[in-house]
Formats: C-alpha cells, sequence, structure tokens
C-alpha cells in the first residue's frame, strides 16, 4: 500500500536475451575502429517494468541499515559550497577526508578506506552540450543513471570477493592486497544533492534483502583506462524499492554495492533514478563518491 509521500513509478530493467548465452552482455566507452566488422557499442536491451511504489523513507530513516537493507540514510553538512565540487583539490582535499569519517563512524569494523572514483551528475547539462565528455574527469557531470543497476562494475558472488573486485583492490592497494582480499571488504557509495531540495530525478534504492541474485546480470564495461563489470537487474515480484522525498544537501545516502561477508542479509542495493512529476523542478544536481572499505583479517 502507497503512503501518502510514496511515489509510484516504471523503472528500466534489464531484457533477457537469448543472445547473453552466446556472447556476454557488453558496453564499449570507446571509438571502435572503422576497419572492425562489428561497430556495436552495446548488446544491451532495456524494458520498462510495472508500475511499482517506491516508499518515501522520510521520517522512518532508523528502519534501514547497510548490512539488513544495503543502504542508510544519515545527517552530514559538508564544509564546501555547491559550486567547489566542481574543484578536484577541494573535492579530493576536504570532501574525501569527510566522506572517510562518515564511513567509520557509520560502518562497523572499518580500518581502512580507499576512494578510488568519485563523479558528479547534473540532469541540465547545457554547459556541457557540444562538448565531448571525458569520462575519466570526475567533475565532468553524467545524468542521472535511469536503468536498474549495481555498480562499480563488479560481480557477485557468494563465498569471496569476486574477480572485478579483486582486480581493482590489487590496481590500487598494490602490495598491501593480497592481505586486505582476506579480510571483509565492502565497495560503498556516499551520495547526497548539491542543490537540494531534490524535486527532479532522486535516486531510488531496492532493499538488498528482496533481490535474487540470478536476476542480476553481469555485464563487461569496456573503457580506455579501466575493464570492469557493471551489473543489470532484471525486474522479479517482491522487490521493494524506497527514496528519501524532498532530500536535501545534508541529506546523505551511503549505498552497498558489494559486500564479501555472506552473513549480511543485504550484500548490495540495485538503485535507479525515477522522474517526478513535478513540472518547473530545478533540475538535479548530486555527487556520488566511491569507496573500497576494509577490515583488516583475524588471526593472519
Amino acid at each position: 500500500m502507497a503512503g501518502p509521500r510514496d511515489e509510484r513509478t516504471h523503472f528500466l530493467y534489464l531484457k533477457w536475451s537469448d543472445l547473453y548465452n552466446r556472447e556476454k552482455p557488453f558496453q564499449l566507452f570507446l571509438d571502435i575502429p572503422k576497419e572492425s566488422p562489428d561497430q556495436r557499442k552495446s548488446n544491451l536491451v532495456y524494458e520498462e517494468g510495472p508500475e511499482e511504489i517506491v516508499h518515501d523513507v522520510r521520517g522512518r530513516e532508523s528502519e534501514f541499515s547497510i548490512d539488513n537493507n544495503g543502504f542508510t540514510y544519515i545527517k552530514h553538512s559538508t564544509k564546501l559550497s555547491s559550486e567547489q565540487f566542481e574543484d578536484h583539490a577541494a573535492v579530493e582535499g576536504c570532501y574525501l577526508p569527510e566522506c572517510e569519517k562518515l564511513l567509520r563512524k557509520h560502518l562497523e569494523g572499518v580500518d581502512r578506506v580507499h576512494f578510488f572514483d568519485w563523479r558528479l551528475r547534473n540532469n541540465s547539462l547545457s554547459k556541457w552540450y557540444g562538448k565531448l565528455v571525458n569520462l575519466s574527469d570526475p567533475a565532468q557531470p553524467l545524468p542521472p543513471e535511469k536503468h536498474v543497476h549495481v555498480e562499480p562494475r563488479l560481480t557477485v558472488t557468494v563465498d569471496q570477493a569476486p574477480d572485478a573486485v579483486v582486480r581493482r583492490v590489487h590496481l590500487h592497494l598494490g602490495d598491501d592486497a593480497e592481505y586486505l582480499l582476506k579480510g571483509r571488504v565492502r565497495t560503498i557509495n556516499v551520495w547526497k544533492p548539491l542543490n537540494g531540495p531534490i524535486e527532479d530525478w532522486p535516486l531510488a534504492v531496492c532493499d538488498g534483502k528482496t533481490v535474487k541474485d540470478e536476476n542480476m546480470i553481469e555485464t563487461d564495461h569496456i573503457r580506455r583506462q579501466y575493464d570492469g563489470t557493471t551489473m543489470y537487474a532484471q525486474y522479479s515480484e517482491g522487490m521493494k524499492w524506497y527514496f528519501m522525498s524532498q532530500q536535501q544537501n545534508d541529506d546523505v545516502l551511503l549505498l552497498k554495492n558489494f559486500d564479501s561477508n555472506s552473513d549480511v542479509l543485504a550484500r548490495y542495493a540495485p538503485h535507479a533514478s525515477f522522474g517526478l512529476a513535478n513540472e518547473g523542478a530545478a533540475p538535479r544536481q548530486s555527487i556520488e563518491v566511491r569507496a573500497l572499505v576494509f577490515t583488516y583479517p583475524k588471526n593472519c
């Protein structure tokens, strides 16, 4: 049953194709040589799911936790102004340390945090029209992601960190990687608005314990700098969706994308943005910070 501030929407899910029995789903984010016989940049096909209720967490934030649901909302006021988030030095010198303090405060067993990516998003990209977007520059905003997915580029397995996570840990942590991979490994997004309250394309998150692993399809993401994977979701009955109405700049979402601990109820939380029938609303602006969070191995 929908409450007074709940919303109804149709999410975009990955549509299954028999083609995926012969070739892995993929997306290319680079130029294809003209002489290549295959000019496809993707073999993905999406479909609109049935109408679903997106429940409002406003006023009931304490009911949701990162391990039981895959997400949680917290309060935090940054020292940066919204304009400063386009400045690499300001984000990396001020905001990332703030995010590390948040993760250490609100997650259990945090021994080490490594930030490997951050990205601005903006639903009005007029200032970038006519320009080639540099995916390697996180300050160049991308539009909100409208397909149900789990990021950044990981594979969900039951007993151990998947290959994509292992590769990323080795890439960023070097000689410490083997030791860190023996402990608990999590990938966590820190997500917040920059021009709240959000009244245009809020971010919705799916309760991780309502998602079936078999409905998450691994997709190769091939970029010039890094090859990885994203998990796209197929629709299944029983998925429960949530968002925060009128999300303000100090309403911060912690979102789990992977957890090597198989004992928790939610090891990840699929998510996607969805449109609101709110004519004249300011286009959403937001920042997401992506972190590897390690708990050191015991008796090692």
